[in-house]
Parts: C-alpha cells; sequence; structure tokens
C-alpha cells in the first residue's frame, strides 16, 4: 500500500511539473515571438512611411512642374514685350531708359535660372544620392568668392 502511494504522489509530481514545464514554455515562446510580432509592425510602418512619402515626393514634383509652367508663361511675355521696345523704340529710348530695359531683362533670365532651379530641386529626391569627396577648403573659397 505504502508503494501504491509514492507511486501515485510520483505520478502527481510528475503530471504537476509536467504542466509547469509546459507553462514555462509556453511563456518561453511568447517572449520569443514578441520581438517577431515586433519587428512584423515596424517594417510595417517602415513600408507605409515610404509610400507615403514617395507620394508626398510625387505630388511636390507635380506641384513644381505646374507652377513652372505657370510662371514661365508672364515670364516669356515680359521677355518678349522687353525685346519688342529695345528692337522697336530702342532709338528714341534715354541712356536710363536703356538702363532700365537691361535691368528688366537680367531680372527676366534670373527668374528663369530660378524656376530652373526650382524644377531640379523637386526632381532631386528622385536621384540616387552619389557618395564622393570634398574638398571642404576650395568649396569655402568659391563661396566666398561669389
Amino acid at each position: 500500500m505504502l508503494g501504491a502511494v509514492l507511486a501515485w504522489l510520483g505520478r502527481r509530481q510528475v503530471v504537476t511539473l509536467a504542466g509547469e514545464s509546459e507553462a514555462l514554455l509556453e511563456r518561453a515562446r511568447a517572449q520569443a515571438d514578441a520581438p517577431r510580432a515586433s519587428e512584423a509592425r515596424l517594417e510595417a510602418r517602415v513600408v507605409q512611411r515610404t509610400q507615403e512619402l514617395t507620394l508626398a515626393n510625387q505630388e511636390l514634383e507635380s506641384f513644381s512642374d505646374s507652377v513652372s509652367h505657370d510662371l514661365r508663361a508672364p515670364l516669356r511675355a515680359v521677355d518678349g514685350f522687353s525685346l519688342a521696345l529695345q528692337e522697336e523704340d530702342g532709338a528714341r529710348l534715354s541712356e536710363e531708359g536703356h538702363e532700365h530695359l537691361r535691368r528688366l531683362r537680367a531680372a527676366v533670365v534670373r527668374m528663369g535660372q530660378l524656376i530652373d532651379d526650382l524644377l531640379r530641386l523637386s526632381r532631386i529626391s528622385r536621384i540616387e544620392p552619389r557618395h564622393a569627396p570634398v574638398d571642404l577648403s576650395a568649396l569655402a573659397s568659391v563661396v566666398a568668392g561669389s
């Protein structure tokens, strides 16, 4: 009888230990899966943010194209009228009038360059960056000389 009681107690302990070890194993699995789940959520957020950034860049490029087109039309008109004024009435203009016309035409050219720069800036997001050594002293000299 004592042997049966000891056998029963032994089985009970084995069953209890097995249940506890199963619970510990399940907890360990859950803890191991937690970083994977967190990583998956993070990857999904990165994909979503990348899509949002791509859309924002496309909208910026579209806006820049539209603005540059809308700015070029009146700029061409100003340039054309100033050229016509210079060609047709240049002889009647005073020296001061010629200077104003020269400054007006220079401003038109500068505005055209600004529009081109705006377009280049909007498209820069599509270009893969190139890494190259830069001589900062030479660059600073060029900037200081400008």
